[in-house]
């Protein structure tokens, strides 16, 4: 198959149109170009958009990424040739597949190509179906490791080993696996059927042996349950009875006890006629309680003491008022009058006569001496002054004693204000003691009018006795109420029992019956309702022979199975032994024809490539004596390797469906660049090459 021209509205492309030539065709192109849309329009014009795929691992499906960017519905055109035929594919959207309308004509002529259909359209032209073309014919960097596919597998097996692509040794282990799943397959087919019908017809025969004889044990039980019922109610009857004619004389006791109380209150009523009302034996009570409790609190308040006139200072004493303070003052000045020095006439008119007699004593010496007699006598007379005045001091000191001169005055203030402040509280203590002396009257005086100058424990007593009196009629009151409610009621509950007929054999009290009776009941109602039950569960188990005829014909039919899924078992491993011997020339064909392509992508490099059955690859290079996983090898021989393998594959699955690369040659150094284009231009002259580039090299080295 050749492809022409793709005109494309599809993700950014809006109504563009693409044009190759047969052979090799390398379109150098920048990035985001529209290199991957082109290639993925390919893919969605050949096998159709997928509208069940979703989103997975961050990857948008098809339907989502390549939505025109445009709001336009997504559709394409691609002129091909096919079968020396040049045809027109279509494909526009229906209401709800995108390019679900699907479109096959003769380009020149216009007529319909009906062996192409919008399902099979991708694998008639390619020869493989979608999953194959995408680990073969199309070739992008990120794809170019093959991987394990069921689809790829098997036609590769079909078509190496046997030479048939119809797969029919395929088809035939395929549906002997069908067979034999229809017989066992895990806990599915019919064998497994046939068992748990087996064993299912076994654990009803289980149950109805089991339930047949629980019933018949609990028939026995329901039977004995309803004699020990009959005994309860027998003993219960006999207690009613008994209890019956207990309450007939506790009602004549209670009616005893009722006339008693009714004599009683009679005698009470009697008593208290006289008596002053109990809200007024109460209120004298309470008042009198109150002036005690007044009068208490007056005894426990405290007596105001009588004040403690001050001590005055002896030399105070006799004095009293403002006296002290004027006797204070007068000592004072007369002390500070004696302090002060004497006058010094006496001794200046002594020194005087002194100096006089001393001067008359040059003219006339007799002058002298009466001179000196009259300064001696002037100079005496000044001693005897200041020997007075101190006299004086020291004899008004020994009336104040240690109190110093400057405190005489200060003493004298404190005893009056002393004085005063006595005065004040003498005149308090007499009006408080007044206060208490009238209070205590006052008090006493109701007391006396409240207990008519009885004693108060005399009066106290007879108050009390009242009360008591009228408390008793009250509760003999109160009594007799009881006592008649309670006779009316056991009249009017009271019902006459016939004695039983049946002897009574128990001993148990009436509780211990109740409770008795209350078990046996739900026993017997248990046994009863589990009775029911496996009646039901018996009639739906069924007969018993029934099941057991079933039984005997679902064996036969479970041998029959068995020696069926042995038989396909024994067919289906000499199948497989002979496609497993076959499918030897599976790996060594792919790995010939993959090693010889890498040799020449290599340069030589690499001489030896094993294949193994799920495409993972083993080489050894010039100089190495054994096999290493291709993992361990750069990331450039890695893709050279794979684009070995899928050339290997494509020339065995799809020798003449065209081949596309999207950027797959990316990481290859121009050395083993030039040797790729070298295998695609070879490629090219069997079939249409359409590579894919964001750079020059392969151009420059084409040109060259």
């Amino acid at each position: 198959m050749i492809i022409y021209k793709m005109t494309a509205t599809f993700g950014k492309l809006q109504n563009e149109t693409l044009i190759l030539n047969p052979g090799l065709n390398i379109l150098a192109r920048p990035n985001e170009w529209g290199k991957s849309t082109w290639s993925a329009f390919l893919v969605a014009m050949l096998y159709g958009v997928d509208t069940g795929e979703r989103e997975k691992n961050g990857i948008l499906p098809i339907k989502t990424k390549y939505a025109p960017w445009s709001g336009l519905p997504m559709s394409g055109t691609m002129d091909i040739c096919w079968e020396g035929r040049d045809i027109t594919i279509q494909r526009a959207p229906t209401k709800r597949i995108p390019m679900g309308d699907f479109k096959a004509f003769e380009t020149k002529t216009g007529l319909p190509v009906p062996e192409l259909t919008a399902e099979n359209c991708g694998e008639m032209l390619m020869g493989v179906d979608k999953n194959v073309f995408l680990r073969t014919g199309f070739l992008r960097l990120n794809d170019l490791p093959v991987g394990d596919d069921a689809a790829l597998r098997n036609r590769l097996n079909a078509l190496v080993t046997t030479g048939d692509e119809s797969g029919d040794q395929t088809l035939l282990t395929e549906k002997l696996k069908e067979l034999r799943n229809k017989c066992r397959h895990n806990k599915t087919g019919l064998l497994p059927q046939a068992e748990g019908e087996r064993e299912d017809i076994l654990e009803k025969l289980r149950k109805i042996d089991t339930l047949s004889a629980q019933h018949t044990a609990l028939k026995s039980q329901c039977a004995q349950l309803r004699t020990e019922k009959e005994d309860l109610q027998n003993h219960l009857s006999h207690l009613s009875f008994e209890k019956s004619q207990g309450e007939y004389a506790h009602l004549r006791t209670a009616e005893e006890e009722a006339d008693v109380l009714r004599r009683q209150v009679g005698e009470l009523e009697k008593k208290t006629a006289s008596l002053p009302s109990e809200e007024e034996t109460r209120y004298n009570l309470a008042t009198l309680s109150s002036l005690q409790q007044e009068w208490a609190h007056l005894q426990e308040k405290p007596q105001p003491q009588s004040p403690t006139a001050p001590v005055p200072h002896p030399v105070f004493a006799g004095l009293v008022g403002e006296e002290v303070h004027r006797r204070a003052l007068q000592d004072h000045h007369l002390f500070e009058t004696l302090s002060r020095p004497t006058s010094p006439v006496f001794l200046l008119l002594s020194l005087g006569l002194l100096a006089f007699g001393i001067g008359l004593a040059f003219v006339n010496l007799i002058l002298l001496f009466p001179c000196l007699f009259l300064s001696g006598i002037l100079l005496y007379l000044h001693i005897r002054n200041q020997k007075g005045q101190r006299r004086d001091r020291e004899a008004l000191c020994r009336i104040y004693g240690e109190l110093p001169p400057d405190r005489w005055v200060a003493t004298a203030e404190e005893y009056l204000h002393a004085m005063r402040a006595y005065e004040k509280e003498l005149e308090t203590y007499r009006r408080l003691e007044t206060e208490h002396e009238r209070e205590k009257a006052v008090l006493s005086a109701k007391l006396s009018q409240l207990t008519l100058g009885k004693p108060i424990s005399e009066i106290q007593a007879l108050w009390n006795s009242q009360l008591r009196l009228r408390e008793e009629l009250s509760q003999k009151k109160t009594a007799l109420y009881q006592a008649e409610k309670h006779t009316e009621a056991l009249r009017c509950v009271l019902k006459p029992v016939s004695a039983p007929e049946t002897e009574d054999v128990l001993s148990y009290t009436e509780a211990e019956t109740d409770i008795l009776l209350r078990r046996t009941e739900d026993a017997l109602a248990a046994a009863q309702r589990l009775l029911s039950e496996q009646e039901g569960q018996l009639r739906l188990l069924g007969e018993k022979a029934g099941h057991l005829r079933r039984l005997e014909t679902v064996n036969r039919r479970i041998s029959a199975l068995q020696e069926h899924y042995d038989a396909l078992t024994l067919a289906l491993e000499t199948v497989q032994t002979a496609s497993e011997s076959l499918q030897r020339r599976f790996a060594p064909a792919i790995s010939q024809e993959a090693g010889r392509l890498f040799s020449s992508l290599t340069g030589g490099r690499y001489e030896k490539l094993v294949l193994s059955r799920d495409f993972t690859m083993e080489v050894s290079a010039e100089g190495e004596t054994t096999l290493h996983d291709s993992r361990y090898r750069s990331d450039g021989t890695v893709d050279q390797l794979y684009l070995a393998l899928r050339l290997a594959v494509s020339k065995t699955l799809s020798p003449a469906a065209p081949l596309m690369l999207d950027d797959a040659l990316v990481r290859f150094d121009d050395k083993r660049l030039a040797a790729a284009l070298a295998l695609l231009q070879e490629e090219a002259e069997q079939k249409q090459v359409i590579l894919f580039t964001c750079q020059n090299r392969e151009q420059l080295i084409i040109g060259n």
